[in-house]
């Protein structure tokens, strides 16, 4: 299995079942139960296997800054933050398949004024920025208020 992550216009990173996350990427990997536990120390920069709900958080534009790549989220529930990411969101990144919302509050219970999604892959480069969505509707720059998302895949 295979993804790709578009991270600027001319530039595209892959990552293959079984191999590193690249270094320059400099993203942390950790599942989805130990992130939300507020246990990250099963962190890792391999991925050794491809579940679905795996989605890239990055505090910068185009997937830079502190990047966190949440694995194996549950089909429909809810992903909340912790605090290195929490209101700090500006890229996001879900795999192939899946269909997310961001939403402002812990527990998926606030959303964000204004539609906030669909996001499909490559996801969203600057959530500081007008965005579009995987339906074509633009959405206004949304900063950093992303506290919660979830996730539907197939």
């Amino acid at each position: 299995m295979k993804f790709s992550i578009r991270l600027l216009a001319l530039s595209t990173i892959s990552i293959v079942y079984g191999m590193s996350v690249p270094k320059y990427l400099n993203a942390k990997v950790v599942d989805a139960t130990s992130y939300m536990a507020g246990n990250d120390t099963s962190a890792t920069s391999d991925i050794d296997r491809r579940t679905p709900g795996n989605v890239l958080l990055c505090t910068g534009p185009n997937f830079t800054g502190n990047c966190v790549l949440i694995t194996g989220g549950v089909n429909g529930g809810c992903i909340d933050l912790a605090s290195d990411l929490d209101n700090q969101v500006r890229s996001f990144g879900p795999d192939p398949d899946q269909t997310c919302f961001v939403r402002m509050g812990h527990g998926c219970s606030i959303q964000i004024p204004d539609p906030t999604g669909p996001i499909r892959f490559p996801g969203v480069s600057d959530f500081s920025q007008t965005w579009v969505d995987a339906n074509d509707q633009s959405h206004p720059p949304l900063g950093t208020t992303t506290s919660s998302y979830r996730c539907n895949f197939s």
